[in-house]
């Protein structure tokens, strides 16, 4: 047992280092709607989470195969905790953008109501990324920040940054 626990601790922090040095270039997707002041409200800027129910061999497949579905499965969970719990710390509002577009109920079981859950819409993941800019946009929010669920480093300073790079740059 301990030394699966071990293995399994391994594989999570090379995971982890492999993912950071991919999030300058995938880690946050920026869109905006117009050039304003720095991202202070609310009612002005978004963050889409794009996360997935967990289901035993549905998240972190790759993971799973050295660390095994269980451990991948937990550790998946956790990264959506730990995000999660960051993300609410912004001053924004924030949609959880979740697949498969059937699990509203249990995503509320697991996640709670009290938060606003939107199925992901379209073929890839490149469509189902635009429909939600699209409707964010749509409801008036001209900052928008998409993150993905397995960036548990991700800090919300750095979410910061992409708001307020939304006013400075197309």
């Amino acid at each position: 047992m301990k030394e699966s626990a071990h293995r399994f601790k391994v594989h999570r922090a090379q995971y982890a280092v492999r993912r950071w040095k991919e999030t300058i270039t995938v880690g946050i997707l920026m869109k905006h709607a117009d050039h304003g002041a720095s991202c202070t409200d609310p009612q002005t800027c978004c963050v889409l989470f794009f996360l997935r129910f967990p289901e035993m061999g549905r998240v972190k497949t790759r993971l799973a195969a050295g660390v095994g579905e269980e451990h991948a499965l937990e550790l998946y969970r956790c990264f959506v905790l730990d995000i999660l719990a960051m993300l609410e710390t912004l001053n924004s509002h924030l949609i959880l953008c979740f697949t498969p577009d059937d699990a509203r109920k249990d995503m509320i079981r697991w996640l709670g109501g009290q938060r606003e859950y939107l199925a992901q819409q379209g073929e890839d993941l490149g469509e189902r990324m635009d429909a939600a800019f699209t409707h964010a946009f749509s409801r008036g929010y001209s900052r928008v920040l998409l993150v993905g669920s397995d960036i548990p480093d991700m800090s919300s300073d750095t979410l910061q940054e992409g708001f307020t790079s939304l006013a400075d740059h197309d």
